[in-house]
């Protein structure tokens, strides 16, 4: 019994790996990722519910973005704190080279 589990193991992971080589040549690397970590034994980033602000859970995909989205303008959108000096503008742009560099020999 135990050998067959092995054996059924074995190919699973063989599966995988095999997919996880078409996905790479494919350049497929959210699924090759995904693959990957089913191959190192985690689980798939599959979606959990969440609570909204009232305590509700979330089930849908787009709730749960909708309130992932609130929850981090509430985060990231707070009032200046007490004593805040505000950075001046600059008087003048400053001329850079943002073109794109290459090694030279």
């Amino acid at each position: 019994m135990r050998r067959a589990i092995k054996q059924d193991k074995r190919k699973f992971n063989n599966n995988l790996a095999n997919e996880a080589e078409i996905a790479a040549n494919q350049h497929r690397i959210k699924d090759l990722y995904e693959l990957t970590r089913k191959l190192k034994g985690r689980n798939s980033s599959a979606s959990k519910p969440i609570k909204d602000e009232h305590s509700n859970t979330l089930t849908k995909q787009q709730d749960q973005l909708n309130r992932w989205g609130k929850f981090f303008e509430e985060l990231l959108n707070q009032p200046l704190p007490p004593g805040y000096t505000a950075i001046p503008e600059a008087e003048f742009m400053l001329d850079v080279n943002i073109e794109k560099t290459s090694k030279k020999k």
